[in-house]
């Protein structure tokens, strides 16, 4: 469950971020589109995926993979 203001951010391995969502109500679920925010697919690999308490600080972070045929 992630409150209103918080911050879903898909990134590479090296940190880089690939997609940034700002959550504008409180959610447990989002839509995505496999874009950057550039408006490109990923590539096919293993991207992290962090979610961003922006009231408290928390942070908590997956692993996404992105699997392209």
């Amino acid at each position: 469950n992630l409150p209103s203001n918080s911050i879903i951010q898909i990134m590479s391995l090296s940190g880089r971020v690939m997609k940034e969502f700002s959550l504008t109500q409180q959610t447990i679920l989002t839509d995505w589109n496999g874009k950057d925010d550039n408006g490109r697919f990923l590539s096919t690999g293993v991207y992290l995926v962090a979610a961003i308490n922006t009231s408290n600080g928390e942070v908590g972070v997956t692993k996404l993979a992105v699997i392209r045929n």
